[in-house]
């Protein structure tokens, strides 16, 4: 039975055959991520990093969550990303 997710329904209704390149025939493509799915990513790694901090008793301040996001999206950018709108920049 096929796995479900928001990001495979939303990929079929932009473009069914987009679908069945990613999620069927599974073909790679070059672009590895965009720059909302790498956003999305390091704010659910600081989110975790709250909750986790949290079961040990240890609340971190706003501003300590921010550098972690800052020092995670400086580690982990790179070139790769690609940048879909012009609203949007590395920094």
């Amino acid at each position: 039975m096929p796995i479900y997710s928001y990001s495979r329904l939303n990929c079929y209704l932009q473009c069914p055959r987009k679908y069945r390149f990613a999620y069927i025939d599974r073909i790679k493509t070059e672009i590895k991520e965009t720059i909302e799915s790498f956003t999305g990513n390091i704010v659910h790694e600081t989110l975790r990093k709250l909750y986790k901090d949290l079961m040990y008793e240890k609340m971190n301040t706003l501003e300590e969550l921010l550098e972690y996001l800052r020092n995670q999206w400086r580690r982990k950018w790179n070139n790769g990303i690609l940048i879909t709108s012009e609203d949007y920049t590395p920094d």
